[in-house]
């Protein structure tokens, strides 16, 4: 599935499983393969982790804080790479790392 695919909603539940706690690249899966979507798979992750031995709750991200940070990337390729570089990282437009 392309990212181009998925409905803001889609992204957004996504990237709160992707950051939610211990959950990384082969549990991510496995959820997916488990439960189909990231938003079933974010409403069932409490039984999950109980299921798997885990006593205390997961930490998930609250949407508030994935908005935010959808939002920081947005604004991020509004501006440009090029731009970002030379208006906060103080680098100079010197030759880069292979000597071109």
């Amino acid at each position: 599935m392309l990212a181009q695919d998925l409905t803001f909603e889609e992204k957004k539940d996504w990237i709160r499983l992707s950051r939610t706690e211990n959950v990384g690249p082969v549990t991510f899966k496995t959820l997916l393969s488990v439960y189909g979507t990231p938003k079933e798979a974010l409403k069932n992750l409490p039984d999950f982790a109980k299921r798997g031995g885990r006593k205390k709750p997961l930490v998930i991200p609250d949407e508030s804080l994935i908005y935010e940070e959808m939002e920081k990337v947005a604004s991020f390729l509004r501006i440009g790479l090029s731009d970002t570089f030379k208006a906060d990282s103080g680098l100079s437009d010197g030759p880069d790392r292979f000597g071109r």
